[in-house]
């Protein structure tokens, strides 16, 4: 972030479900249950100095993500550029671990 770029604006929408929706008995982080697959699509608006969505990179992309506990979870995901001066293709790898506040 500079003073001669500005302040950069941009979205995120996505939506997603489980694969499974009956837990079963056992210990399992393979089952379908753990398992989430959606889509998203996020891009620029451009910036506080030039405010543009025609020069601004947009993708969507497929997500694969698996709970590995109750507040661990990686997820994958392959983004496919949508506008000219977009990347062709994105490969994300993520791990989202969730603090709580305590007892």
């Amino acid at each position: 972030m500079s003073a001669s770029e500005g302040y950069e604006f941009g979205y995120s929408a996505g939506i997603s479900r489980q694969l499974g929706t009956i837990a079963s008995g056992s210990n399992c982080r393979l089952c379908a249950e753990n398992f989430v697959a959606g889509v998203e699509a996020y891009g620029g608006l451009g910036s506080t100095e030039d405010f543009t969505v025609g020069g601004a990179r947009h993708y969507v992309a497929p997500v694969l993500a698996l709970r590995l506990s109750d507040r661990a979870t990686v997820k994958a995901s392959v983004a496919f550029g949508l506008t000219k001066p977009s990347d062709h293709a994105l490969v994300r790898l993520g791990y989202a671990y969730e603090f709580g506040a305590g007892r």
